[in-house]
């Protein structure tokens, strides 16, 4: 019994030396996670413009959380400061210097621990600390509120805010020019009138405890429809009215014509056309009043304008496709031609869904091909080309080209002299002379336009190997230095 209870006595006393040497190893300045802090407190609580600042550092934490609330907390008596410019109130207050920028300042409060296990043993950290940044932002001036556009003509009263800035007693106004409105307000908020005719800026000014300040510009500026157009129609036969698309109120409209003797434009937007002019006029308007807007312009269309040229499309020889420039708003065209010496007049009329063309097929020659437009307003006058056409003639008919398509050697030969024709030969190349005189030069192009191979005749032939080039569709060109003809060759390997 008496080993007993010596056994549990040691059990006691190894446990109580245990929980002591566990609570002297552990104890540091995280101790528990009291969370140490500080709370900062200013006055005015919003500094004032020019004036200086009282900041104040108290030590909180958040209480005892050791075993038994043996814990105890000492906060040194005094708080280390640092910052740009302050004078020291008391131990844990200081004065910060006034300024107009932001200023920071940062407060330091040492603090020990202490752990009372029981009344006849302790142990103790020193020297802890804990460090917190405040910054002083002097507040800004700025007008915060307030009409930013302006009818143009229009005398409507704006009230304008500014911020609230610590410690003014009145704010100073600068209003655009013309305006009538307060030079000074008690408040932060103005009522002006705009005259209608002028914008600019609107600032505010302060002074408090003898420095000034004075805010950003905050323009004004005169609103305009977000979209404006011209409105009226785009063939002009006669007269047409135009109109602009929502017109602010307060402006002008200056109409313009890029041609005077196309159109007469008066001031009520009335445009008639003159002088019997047809073809196209770029109409465009400004307003005027309240600063100057530029409408963009459109084309309109005045009678009825001729065709501005006629193109040839050679490349189905021998038949010959022309085609004549589209005229705004035709519905058709109507061609007149004739074949010299003949001098035959021949006349054709073609849809504008066909873009005018027509097709001849009446060989070689000289050709003077005229063609006009016809509108709703009427119709146009004639536009008249000249083309001297050689489809058909001397060397498309005295040269055969083979194979086609063509694996590796394209040859071009002079076909026989005689009276024969092409069609009446079964094959051209027996009857064709040994030796030719024709001379001529062949190009072969892809789609780009390049020129892959070329050569020039040599008794009338011409073989250009083809075995280095892409299968594909390729064109060929023979010309005599007075004609040009062409064809597609296919490469197949």
């Amino acid at each position: 019994m008496k080993n007993y209870s010596k056994i549990s006595s040691l059990l006691i006393l190894f446990f109580m030396s245990a929980v002591y040497f566990e609570g002297k190893a552990q104890l540091q300045c995280n101790t528990y996670n009291i969370s140490p802090n500080i709370a900062f407190t200013t006055n005015p609580a919003i500094p004032i413009f020019g004036q200086s600042t009282s900041i104040s550092a108290a030590f909180t934490y958040s209480g005892f959380a050791a075993e038994n609330n043996y814990l105890t907390v000492y906060p040194h008596a005094s708080v280390t400061w640092s910052g740009p410019s302050f004078t020291t109130v008391n131990t844990n207050t200081i004065s910060a210097a006034p300024s107009n920028i932001t200023t920071s300042y940062t407060a330091t409060i040492n603090y020990d621990l202490v752990f009372n296990p029981n009344p006849s043993t302790s142990q103790r950290v020193n020297n802890c600390s804990v460090t917190k940044t405040i910054s002083i932002t002097q507040p800004t001036l700025s007008v915060t509120n307030g009409a930013q556009t302006v009818p143009c003509g229009n005398s409507t009263p704006q009230t304008y805010t500014a911020s609230v800035f610590p410690g003014a007693s009145s704010y100073s106004w600068t209003w655009p020019s013309g305006w009538s409105g307060p030079a000074t307000t008690s408040s932060n908020s103005a009522t002006v009138t705009p005259n209608g005719s002028t914008v600019g800026n609107v600032k505010v000014s302060i002074t408090v405890n003898g420095l000034s300040l004075t805010s950003a510009a905050y323009p004004i500026t005169f609103a305009v429809a977000p979209v404006i157009t011209i409105l009226g129609p785009n063939l002009v036969c006669s007269s047409g009215t135009y109109a602009i698309s929502s017109p602010p109120a307060g402006y002008s409209i200056t109409w313009i014509s890029s041609n005077t003797n196309g159109l007469s434009i008066n001031p009520s937007g009335l445009a008639t056309r003159v002088n019997n002019f047809s073809g196209q006029v770029t109409l465009s308007a400004a307003l005027n009043g309240c600063g100057s807007i530029t409408i963009p312009g459109v084309n309109v269309v005045v009678g009825s304008p001729a065709p501005t040229g006629i193109s040839i499309d050679a490349s189905t020889c021998p038949e010959y496709y022309f085609d004549a420039a589209l005229a705004p708003f035709a519905t058709s065209y109507f061609w007149q031609w004739n074949k010299d010496p003949a001098g035959t007049i021949r006349t054709k009329t073609t849809p504008s869904s066909s873009s005018g063309r027509i097709t001849l097929v009446d060989g070689s020659g000289t050709y003077r091909i005229g063609v006009r437009a016809t509108n709703s307003c009427g119709q146009s006058g004639f536009t008249v080309r000249t083309f001297t056409m050689s489809c058909g003639g001397s060397l498309r008919s005295a040269v055969s080209i083979s194979p086609n398509p063509v694996s590796d050697v394209l040859t071009i030969e002079a076909v026989p002299t005689d009276s024969a024709s092409i069609g009446e030969l079964e094959n051209p190349l027996q009857s064709a002379p040994k030796e030719s005189t024709l001379s001529y030069t062949a190009q072969l192009l892809n789609a780009q336009g390049t020129v892959l191979k070329s050569g020039r005749s040599k008794g009338g032939k011409i073989d250009l190997d083809v075995i280095d080039i892409p299968i594909g569709t390729y064109y060929l060109h023979l010309s005599n230095g007075v004609e040009t003809v062409k064809s597609q060759i296919a490469i197949k390997h």
